[in-house]
């Protein structure tokens, strides 16, 4: 077989995956536009009403064509080929990627500020926006029983320092970029941060595969970070994992530019990812390091005297961020150096490291299978892998070795037990991917069959992982989300306005959705749960309990010998039944005889709650 047969057989091959993804887009467009049906074909019935698995097929298809398209030369083009040849261009490609991630955190975001973290968040950005940090609770130091201020204080807050108020527990990065949102486009405009933070790091991942290897490389490891389960899970819910992760991809893409205008800006983008989440500290100063020893090693005084330049300007970009921290921190903690989460001691132990060494890796292979994690090995040993583009090593080397200790400060991190921390470390992905992407581009380039091989592990890893996604519910994580706010708009239609709800799990949402102040029952002593009733009834709040369905068990058996709990064997005033139950319970001796019963309502994702009137106390 000569070359013109082979290139006849590849240009076969080309044609059947550019209609397949044709087709499959066609057919994905009908399912949207008129929810589907159900056809008989040789007395067969086939009904199609999901567009997903259309789509999921469309991007395979297309996929498979632009990797098997773009290195063929345009003399050898089709004529279709060649006009559609500016879709090849592995920008545009790369921009219409950020632009489907964009759409799918919006469409299936959860815009919820539902569980601790998302509350913590989403609450914090208003109280910058209201230019007022501390939440005063001044009536919650008299009160009688212990511990008065911590038991009014929700998941994400702590009291302050001077014991007058309730200050958020979470850093301030993550707040402050949704409240410059929200003056932009509203409250709802924060849940965007993260589904754009989504785009950047595609983008950022794309450059900077390209500048260390070739746009290949790029396009193959931004593919892979795209259809990465934990990176869809947390492109859809307003926390910190993806915003952190598009800040150190900021950083060190513009790093690796090295001009002082680039070294700045780096400094600038480490620091915005040390505001997000400061315990990555250690690595706003590894850049720094790198600067100067390559400064060290310079050639010349010129250029020394040149990478000492480039040093100040990231240590003055990054300072930026370290003050406003440093403010923060004072005022909310009482010291620069103190943080929300407590000592750094009680976070990170020795004893971690075994667990989460086995759970990581686990975890990663499970999602992503443990393929990809051969990129890592070849930026760490970059001589092994041959990076031709890239002109400065040891650049490979602080980018590897950036990814590495990310891995090594989580094993001492607190152990967890479910796939879904590997969220911690999502600024690893682009690392693991571009060195990956590598390694699989320098594969094709051997031969037109390893190219075709390529194909066939990129688009299997990227069908994998979003396979993954759909299977573990990350498209229906907005269901469970909304929860928090039906319950909520349930409590406020259910409650006079002046109620204490005891909650914990609902201790924030409560209050942001429906204006109810809440009590954290879980920092409550045991012996002391009849007089919070008795007080808060003798002074005008009407106290209730808000439980899930798992916190039932555990209140009871705490709170055992207490008269109020015989207030729990009543019907509750108001029961919402979901995957489990959440029942509101009266603990006054009024309780009403009626439960009012609602079930779950389906909802879609990218539906924005707004949130209720600001939760207010008086106690007469």
């Amino acid at each position: 077989m000569g070359p013109s047969d082979g290139r006849v057989g590849r240009g076969v091959i080309r044609a059947v995956l550019l209609a397949m993804a044709v087709a499959a887009s066609a057919l994905a467009a009908w399912l949207l536009v008129t929810g589907g049906g159900t056809v008989r074909i040789f007395g067969v019935n086939i009904s199609a009403h999901e567009p997903r698995r259309p789509l999921l097929y469309a991007a395979i298809a297309f996929t498979a064509w632009i990797l098997t398209t773009s290195e063929v030369r345009a003399s050898g083009l089709s004529p279709l080929i060649r006009r559609l040849r500016f879709l090849i261009d592995d920008r545009v490609l790369v921009g219409m990627l950020a632009i489907v991630t964009v759409f799918i955190g919006i469409r299936y975001g959860t815009m919820v500020g539902g569980g601790a973290d998302s509350y913590g968040y989403v609450s914090q950005a208003d109280l910058w926006l209201r230019g007022q940090l501390v939440t005063p609770q001044p009536w919650a130091d008299t009160l009688p029983w212990p511990d008065g201020p911590h038991t009014f204080a929700p998941l994400g807050y702590r009291v302050s320092p001077d014991r007058q108020g309730i200050v958020p527990v979470y850093p301030p990065g993550l707040p402050l970029l949704m409240a410059g949102a929200s003056a932009i486009g509203g409250f709802c405009a924060r849940f965007w941060v993260a589904p754009l933070s989504g785009a950047l790091i595609v983008i950022t991942t794309f450059l900077l595969g390209r500048r260390l290897s070739s746009a290949r490389a790029g396009l193959i490891a931004a593919v892979l970070v795209a259809s990465s389960p934990t990176f869809l899970s947390y492109a859809m819910q307003p926390m910190s994992d993806v915003p952190v992760s598009a800040a150190w991809a900021t950083a060190l893409l513009l790093l690796h530019r090295s001009t002082a205008w680039s070294s700045a800006g780096a400094g600038l983008a480490a620091g915005i990812a040390l505001l997000i989440r400061p315990n990555l500290s250690p690595f706003a100063l590894l850049l720094p390091m790198w600067i100067a020893g390559r400064a060290v090693w310079a050639a010349d005084a010129a250029t020394r005297w040149q990478r000492v330049w480039h040093l100040g300007a990231y240590l003055g970009g990054l300072a930026a961020g370290v003050v406003v921290l440093a403010l923060f921190n004072d005022k909310m903690y009482g010291g620069p150096f103190r943080s929300g989460y407590g000592e750094v001691s009680q976070m990170f132990a020795l004893a971690n490291v075994l667990p989460n060494l086995r759970n990581y890796p686990a975890w990663f292979a499970e999602m992503q299978t443990p393929l990809p994690l051969v990129g890592l090995g070849a930026l760490l040993v970059p001589w092994v892998a041959r990076w031709p583009a890239a002109t400065d090593r040891s650049f490979l080397v602080l980018f590897g070795a950036f990814g590495a200790l990310v891995f090594v400060q989580y094993c001492f991190y607190f152990v967890f037990d479910a796939w879904w921390y590997t969220r911690f470390l999502l600024p690893c992905w682009p690392v693991i991917m571009i060195g990956f992407g590598h390694l699989l581009a320098s594969l094709g380039r051997i031969a037109w069959w390893t190219a075709l091989l390529a194909t066939v592990v990129v688009a299997g890893l990227a069908v994998r992982g979003v396979s993954k996604a759909i299977e573990v519910h990350t498209f229906e994580m907005a269901q469970g989300e909304h929860k928090y706010v039906a319950v909520a708009r349930l409590v406020r239609e259910m409650t006079p306005a002046n109620s204490v709800v005891l909650a914990m799990q609902h201790s924030g949402t409560v209050r942001l959705y429906a204006g109810r102040m809440t009590l954290s029952h879980h920092m409550l002593s045991d012996r002391h749960l009849d007089q919070v009733v008795t007080y808060l009834a003798e002074h005008g709040a009407h106290p209730y309990v808000l439980l899930e369905e798992w916190e039932y068990l555990p209140f009871i058996q705490k709170f055992a010998g207490a008269k109020a709990i015989s207030m729990l064997s009543q019907p509750p005033v108001l029961t919402y039944q979901s995957s489990g139950t959440t029942n509101l319970y009266d603990l006054s001796a009024s309780a009403p005889a009626q439960t009012f019963e609602v079930r779950e309502t389906p909802v879609t994702g990218g539906h924005c709650a707004l949130p209720g009137v600001r939760a207010r106390l008086v106690l007469k």
